[in-house]
């Protein structure tokens, strides 16, 4: 890989080369957005020209779209002639390759800094830049002609209304006006890579479930104390957990005012009993079994304007193993839609199985935020709050 690398740093130096030796022509499908001053609108086609010509070298023979292996071949370029690059893999979360620059213009130690992003059929340039005592952002998309040339798809001007590199390694961004539903508050750019074993396990016991309209990491409860858990709501997202299907709500038909689903005995116990030690007896009791079958109530269209829960992303931050077998995982909750350093916190006791499964031993809420707790209720008691 490194040879393939090093030939391809040396066709990228040939294209670039070529690139600046051509007389300076403005870019295919350029139009300078007024934010831009006409110093800035020369650096930037200029360098937009340059980040072409390096990624030329390799995606001239490619098919679009590129592959990740291909992706992952345009990055190392970038990477490894110094740009800051949005460095992905297809598993683990995107962060920034040779990110002090950023870190840099967050610091107020520079005037600018360019992040450059490839995908599957062109590039993204980003620059984050102070013009005339103002934060701005400039986002590029481009592709190439069938010659090389590169083309702009999209481009807009914005002002930063607001940025901070946290301590916890996120950059956060604010390009649109706070409020607008349109799009979450802050974007974000990842300065360091996840550690891959804490991520596994974070993808493996929380991400299935998540925190959008079910509670069990929510709320305190422990084997034999369940508290306010409901297992009603968990049916669908253990259900895909299980089959790798989401739940097609039409196979089951709504009933009654509220309305609800009855999913039968075998299905319902078969998906969530196998994640919990507790009794067929106490499971049926708490999930309001009746005639064969268990109710249901699925997320409807308005619900997730109702129910006003933020974006949550867990991340695992700490593994304790314990004397009984089991696994205490710490979790913080992030939100892109708030640069709070942490929502909420919580623990997750889980119990590994010998067949390789495992069950969920209880759950605590360790830390509230400012923006406090996502909604904890059931799905049953937001029908009756209507």
């Amino acid at each position: 890989m490194r040879k393939i690398i090093c030939v391809l740093l040396s066709l990228a130096a040939a294209c670039l080369l070529a690139w600046l030796l051509l007389p300076r022509a403005e870019l295919s499908g350029w139009e300078r957005p007024e934010q831009l001053s006409a110093a800035q609108n020369r650096l930037v086609t200029r360098e937009i020209g340059e980040v072409s010509a390096l990624l030329w070298a390799s995606a001239a023979d490619l098919e679009s779209p590129f592959s990740q292996a291909d992706i992952d071949a345009m990055e190392r370029i970038l990477i490894e002639t110094g740009y800051a690059t949005v460095d992905t893999d297809g598993v683990y979360p995107e962060y920034l390759a040779n990110s002090q620059g950023l870190a840099d213009f967050a610091g107020g130690e520079t005037a600018a800094q360019t992040v450059v992003q490839v995908g599957s059929q062109g590039f993204s340039y980003l620059r984050f830049f102070r013009q005339d005592g103002e934060n701005r952002f400039l986002l590029a998309s481009l592709t190439w002609s069938d010659t090389g040339v590169p083309v702009v798809e999209e481009c807009q001007a914005l002002p930063i209304y607001d940025m901070e590199l946290a301590d916890w390694g996120i950059f956060y961004y604010r390009v649109y006006p706070a409020g607008d539903p349109h799009y979450i508050d802050y974007a974000q750019l990842r300065m360091e890579p996840v550690d891959s074993e804490k991520y596994d396990l974070c993808r493996t016991y929380i991400r299935p479930v998540g925190y959008q309209m079910v509670n069990l990491f929510l709320c305190d409860w422990q084997e034999g104390d369940w508290g306010q858990l409901s297992f009603n709501d968990l049916f669908e997202y253990l259900y895909e957990k299980d089959t790798g299907q989401r739940v097609e709500v039409d196979t089951f038909p709504l009933g009654g005012w509220p309305p609800r689903a009855w999913i039968p005995e075998t299905l319902f116990e078969k998906t969530l009993l196998p994640y919990f030690q507790i009794s067929l007896e106490e499971f049926r009791q708490r999930c309001g079994y009746e005639n064969g079958a268990y109710p249901w109530r699925p997320v409807f269209g308005d619900d997730l304007t109702t129910w006003h829960a933020p974006f949550c992303d867990p991340q695992v931050v700490d593994v304790q193993k314990n004397g009984d077998g089991t696994l205490t995982l710490s979790v913080q909750v992030y939100s892109p839609e708030w640069k709070t350093d942490c929502l909420f916190a919580h623990q997750v006791r889980v119990r590994l199985l010998e067949s390789g499964g495992f069950q969920y031993v209880s759950n605590r809420v360790t830390k509230i935020g400012s923006h406090g707790l996502p909604p904890a209720m059931c799905r049953f008691a937001l029908d009756e709050a209507e």
